[in-house]
């Protein structure tokens, strides 16, 4: 039988990948503001321009990563391809619910917190009154959006890992942690439990790497 599938090697993949293009739209736009000597109206529509840019390029990945880890669970369990058109219809449907609606773990809908991160990286930038405490705040900014990508990123792996499983007939599964010194007390509690794929406890903190393995 072949090997299951390592539960956040296509997450830390898309991480990586974004987060590369993260730091050249942030230079891109800082040299810009630079330019203009960061006149606060320009800094107010280059922010706006670079988080939109920012959620699109997410969403795209985002979009990207469901459909490749819900087709790499089909294929661990039922050994067939699914149809394209359904996976990506599937990924815009949870996409569209994960996106606008508040998240059990994030606590804040994604779409209303893009607005927040841009409206505080634009006060934080306009209020800064020296060249490096803007680049501070710039560097705050990034980091605050690669932290929050990060989080949907696991988020939707694990995600599309579950619905796969539940579309492939799985009934039930086994919790398992990374079993390294950061596991915590809550996870470790789960470690090896068998659970039914319709009554799994959530997930007590962001960025746990604990996965499902389906038994039955």
């Amino acid at each position: 039988m072949m090997e299951f599938p390592k539960p956040y090697r296509l997450a830390d993949k898309a991480l990586s990948a974004l987060n590369k293009r993260f730091i050249i739209l942030f230079n891109r736009t800082k040299r810009t503001l630079m330019l203009d000597n960061f006149d606060e109206l320009s800094v107010h529509r280059s922010m706006e321009a670079l988080y939109k840019a920012l959620n699109r390029e997410c969403e795209a990945k985002f979009r990207e990563l469901y459909c490749a880890r819900y087709r790499e669970l089909i294929m661990y369990l039922k050994h067939s391809w699914p149809e394209d058109d359904e996976v990506e219809e599937l990924a815009e449907i949870y996409l569209a619910n994960l996106l606008t609606e508040p998240n059990e773990l994030t606590r804040y809908a994604y779409d209303s917190e893009v607005l927040r991160k841009r409206d505080r990286a634009i006060e934080g930038i306009n209020s800064a009154p020296t060249k490096s405490d803007k680049d501070y705040e710039f560097e705050k900014a990034l980091r605050y959006w690669s932290q929050q990508t990060g989080f949907y990123i696991d988020i939707i792996a694990d995600d599309a890992a579950i619905q796969a499983m539940k579309d492939s007939g799985v009934k039930k599964v086994r919790w398992h942690t990374q079993e390294d010194e950061r596991v915590c007390q809550d996870c470790e509690d789960h470690k090896g439990k068998i659970y039914d794929i319709d009554d799994v406890p959530p997930k007590e903190h962001l960025r746990c790497r604990c996965w499902l393995e389906p038994i039955a």
